[in-house]
């Protein structure tokens, strides 16, 4: 217990320090220090937006020392219309959520999914903390099929589920409950949808898969996480080999024919057509 204790007032400390630092620098510094034990919750404000974090859960120390994946949400609310409709896959607290949420006009719409329990009561929390009332938060899993699907938290996490078999067999990897399983295409009746962002831990494939119909009426941009080998496979040869969408990468937005196998971050893929480039070519350039 006193060991916990002086390793969550180091946290603490080196928090101090390591979010006064600059860009790529900070980043290298926070990864160990979130390693570090620490408990409590905090409201911070970051991306221009309010966050209650949970400091007993890894992603959220990263979130409190400032690594708030800043760079792709500068590219997101370049792609987003102020009126546009952003769907959030994988939700898990609310970053995207709340932060897409702020970014848009009255009209706009963000629909959050996660499947975990604790996360969806967090999520609406830092939700209502911001005064939000352009979100509809659905407590669901997305995949191929109707149905139950299992849940399971990697170590160090208190969120951020994964849903389905893939990771039984995982190290470490504890179960924590089942959810209701849809396909997008049985649940999304908006009229239009720009964005949507997929985070749900090698799960991408079965969600994309349940969401034929969507991609093909609305055509969205689509920010992916592309970590496992069975996604970047979906990505290259549906996504961008038949359905003809452009991946394009956080860094630099630089344009990649295909995503190269040592790829384990997010990706931008856009449909074919001019007219959403300009917004995010300012973006990328710093203008």
């Amino acid at each position: 217990m006193l060991r916990k204790r002086a390793e969550s007032l180091l946290f603490r400390i080196a928090a101090v320090f390591v979010r006064l630092l600059p860009g790529r620098i900070r980043t290298a510094a926070a990864f160990p220090v979130a390693g570090l034990a620490a408990e409590g919750r905090v409201v911070a404000q970051r991306e221009g937006v309010l966050l209650d974090l949970d400091l007993g859960d890894w992603n959220q120390r990263l979130y409190f020392l400032g690594e708030t994946e800043t760079r792709k949400l500068e590219l997101m609310r370049s792609l987003l219309p102020p009126r546009g409709v952003f769907v959030d896959i994988g939700a898990n607290v609310g970053l995207h959520t709340v932060t897409m949420a702020r970014h848009l006009s009255d009209g706009g719409r963000v629909i959050a999914f996660e499947p975990m329990q604790e996360n969806i009561a967090h999520l609406r929390r830092n939700v209502a903390l911001n005064d939000l009332t352009n979100v509809r938060v659905e407590g669901i899993a997305l995949g191929e099929q109707e149905g139950t699907v299992d849940l399971f938290v990697p170590p160090g996490h208190r969120g951020g589920p994964t849903a389905g078999t893939r990771v039984q067999a995982s190290e470490g990897w504890r179960k924590a409950g089942t959810a209701r399983c849809r396909p997008l295409d049985a649940c999304f009746e908006e009229s239009r949808l720009d964005l949507m962002k997929l985070d749900v831990e090698g799960e991408e494939v079965a969600v994309l898969r349940g969401a034929t119909r969507v991609l093909e009426t609305h055509q969205p941009v689509l920010v992916c996480e592309v970590t496992f080998e069975v996604v970047r496979r979906y990505v290259n040869d549906v996504l961008i080999g038949q359905m003809g969408y452009r991946a394009r990468n956080v860094r630099g937005f630089e344009e990649l024919r295909a995503v190269p196998h040592d790829s384990c971050a997010d990706v931008f893929l856009l449909p074919r057509g001019p007219s959403l480039m300009s917004g995010a070519r300012r973006t990328a350039s710093g203008s």
